[in-house]
């Protein structure tokens, strides 16, 4: 233990007096800064036009005058979604997906209005505090660490060591401790700047300590590993030069080629309809069971000649209650049903195409890592589920309410070409509860993560077990 600790002393040295390390730090602190603000700034003007804008839209609503309630169900609202606090950290699936959804009855949109500050003008997205940590700090652990043991090796420093009574494992843990310290040197201030921009956004309260916490965990765990396959290279390279060209082949390999090919592969294995598709589709569905518009329409005749048999009566005019507005409830509790059984069959699609490529990440580290960051950060495709739901629901609340109105105020006299239209009072409009977007519940997100974590962490047992059983290598 205590060659160990000396071999450690020296390495740790050598790595923070290299030019390397002092050019790879600054670099990132200064990317870790610009990077901070970006995100602050985007978070900041996202939740807070989410606020304004759902605020205005209420007021709209609530300003309407004394209309008809069909009126006012065609007239809609919004559902606007504001992002989860960790979000600064991770933007996830945010970037790539709509927030605002336009709510009428009849007709189910979808999110729409991507933020235009979440696409740079190269067409790249505009990368994370997360996206440094995942995908450029294992290239510069690579530029620090890969002479680490090779370089050694190449230039007789290790022979001297070993004639020394200082054995291969003991060179071998030194150099991964010192490796490993640096990687916490650069991950440290990432996890600072992302508190500060707690604080600085009045969150600290709204943030979940249990999830940062196992988010720092796992990307503790996760540079572990980077260092441990650095150093397993290192050791079995026969210089540093083979070292280096190993490792960012691996790099290239974990971060770039595997995750796009296994999701191109997973794409064409489970296909997911496209927009015009399903539209098209929901469209024959609902014309076969009727249009509730056309009181000529079969299916809604029908309706029309039991509900007159059921209230012994003869004629609409002598129904208690509006029966234009109980078509409108049935027909809308109809085409409801419909589109939720269609979403929900493209929703399945999605949730394997998920569901498959998470488990890939037994085969990648970082596929394993960034699911359970987006999934920590609440910015997955659960996450736009979720907002999705909560929008439909509404909606649907929405167009209901706006039809029990018409059931029960209005009349089914027919209108004379001087009468006046039919129209309620507009305080039943402050009636209508408001829109409020509701986060995932904390044990939920951390229940779904828990299986990529636990790859991580096999990941990891696996290579640091490896590390006890390394062979004497030729010198």
């Amino acid at each position: 233990m205590d060659k160990i600790k000396i071999l450690y002393s020296f390495k740790i040295k050598e790595y923070l007096q290299s030019k390397s390390f002092v050019v790879s730090f600054v670099f990132f602190i200064v990317a870790i800064i610009l990077v901070s603000y970006s995100s602050f700034e985007n978070y900041k003007l996202t939740n807070d036009l989410a606020k304004k804008y759902q605020e205005q839209d209420r007021l709209s609503w609530e300003s309407n005058p004394d209309k008809h309630p069909h009126r006012m169900a065609h007239y809609g609202s919004f559902a606007i979604k504001q992002l989860d606090p960790l979000c600064l950290f991770d933007s996830g699936i945010n970037s790539y997906v709509g927030s605002i959804v336009y709510l009428e009855a009849h007709k189910q949109n979808t999110a729409n209005f991507v933020p235009s500050n979440s696409v740079t003008k190269s067409g790249f997205m505009d990368i994370s505090l997360s996206n440094l940590l995942k995908i450029v700090l294992p290239l510069l652990l690579i530029i620090i660490g890969y002479r680490s043991i090779a370089y050694d090796k190449e230039k007789g420093v290790l022979k001297l060591l070993l004639v020394q009574n200082v054995s291969v494992r003991q060179v071998y843990w030194a150099n991964f401790l010192a490796l490993k310290t640096v990687s916490l040197l650069f991950l440290i201030p990432a996890f600072l700047a992302l508190y500060l921009m707690q604080v600085l956004n009045e969150q600290v309260t709204n943030i979940s300590l249990l999830r940062l916490s196992l988010l720092l965990i796992t990307y503790v765990i996760y540079l572990a590993i980077v260092s441990l396959l650095i150093m397993n290279v290192s050791f079995f390279s026969k210089n540093a030069t083979h070292s280096l060209l190993k490792l960012t082949a691996i790099w290239i390999l974990f971060i770039l080629v595997l995750p796009k090919s296994f999701y191109a592969f997973i794409e064409s294995s489970y296909r997911v309809p496209s927009k015009i598709e399903v539209e098209t589709l929901l469209t024959e569905k609902m014309s076969k069971i009727g249009d509730s518009h056309n009181p000529e329409d079969l299916y809604f005749k029908r309706l029309k000649d039991s509900v007159l048999r059921v209230n012994k009566v003869d004629s609409v005019e002598k129904l208690t209650f509006n029966y234009a507005g109980f078509v409108m409830k049935e027909a809308e509790k109809i085409y409801a049903k419909i589109y939720k059984e269609e979403i929900d069959k493209c929703n399945d699609v999605i949730t394997k195409q998920n569901s498959l490529f998470t488990k890939l990440g037994v085969i990648d580290p970082f596929i394993a890592l960034q699911d359970v960051s987006e999934k920590l950060c609440d910015s997955d495709f659960y996450s736009h589920l979720n907002f999705q739901s909560q929008a439909e629901d509404y909606r649907y609340y929405l167009a209901q309410k706006m039809n029990e109105l018409q059931i029960k105020f209005i009349s089914n006299k027919k209108l004379l070409p001087t009468d006046k239209p039919y129209a309620i009072d507009k305080k039943h409009w402050h009636d209508l509860e408001r829109f409020h977007f509701k986060y995932r519940k904390e044990n939920i997100l951390i229940q779904q993560s828990l299986f990529t974590f636990s790859v991580l962490v096999i990941w990891f047992a696996i290579l640091f077990i490896r590390s006890f059983y390394l062979k004497e290598i030729k010198l």
